[in-house]
């Protein structure tokens, strides 16, 4: 969200390029700014002083197959914002061209049609949480 914020006119050409191109978001992401919004996401919490665990499943949570020190929190925060992404809640470029992880999905014992309910359930918790946030 930072990044889109502070460069609005670079996200849209990373969109048209994810659209034409066959390359992931994060190299996109490389070749326009330098870095991955996950590393933007772990300095900023680094210079907040947020805890560790974090701080890293903030900079990992997009690769839990490769995750060794926190392997069901980073699972977790993976499969969350891909269900997240697939139901349109948030700003994410690269949206659905990133499938959830089976490695996650295993770690945290999370079947298809445990996956289904929570799709299925999504709706109603935005209702609620709209609710909320007008009270």
């Amino acid at each position: 969200m930072i990044l889109a914020d502070f460069f609005p006119a670079v996200i849209l050409s990373l969109r048209e390029e994810l659209k034409t191109h066959s390359v992931s978001f994060g190299e996109l992401e490389k070749k326009h700014f330098g870095y991955s919004h996950e590393e933007v996401g772990q300095k900023l919490l680094e210079k907040w002083n947020f805890p560790k665990e974090l701080i890293h499943v903030t900079r990992n949570y997009s690769q839990p197959e490769n995750e060794k020190e926190f392997p069901e929190l980073v699972s977790v925060i993976h499969v969350s914002h891909s269900i997240a992404v697939a139901a349109g809640v948030g700003i994410d470029i690269a949206g659905l061209t990133i499938p959830i992880s089976n490695k996650a999905l295993q770690i945290l014992e999370i079947s298809d049609s445990d996956l289904q309910v929570y799709y299925t359930a999504l709706p109603e918790i935005q209702k609620h949480i709209r609710e909320l946030i007008q009270a």
